[in-house]
């Protein structure tokens, strides 16, 4: 019986899940800081907060997946 939790599918998908959730979270950050000027900023923060979370939230459906899949075990 695999463990599901040292496998390469439940490695990558948590590396994906974790940058993906530091990418949102760092582009949050950005974007919620106080601003010094008025001037737009050259990063659109708020698409690539959207393609962050929703790549985060497929990951973690996937994680949740692969932990529950009885196949796997």
């Amino acid at each position: 019986m695999p463990n599901i939790v040292f496998s390469q599918q439940f490695i990558v998908t948590g590396a994906v899940f974790l940058a993906a959730a530091t990418s949102f979270a760092g582009l949050n950050w950005k974007d919620r800081r106080p601003r010094e000027s008025l001037e737009p900023s050259l990063l659109p923060t708020m698409p690539m907060m959207l393609i962050a979370g929703a790549i985060a939230l497929l990951a973690l459906g996937h994680l949740t997946y692969l932990l529950g899949h009885p196949l796997l075990q």
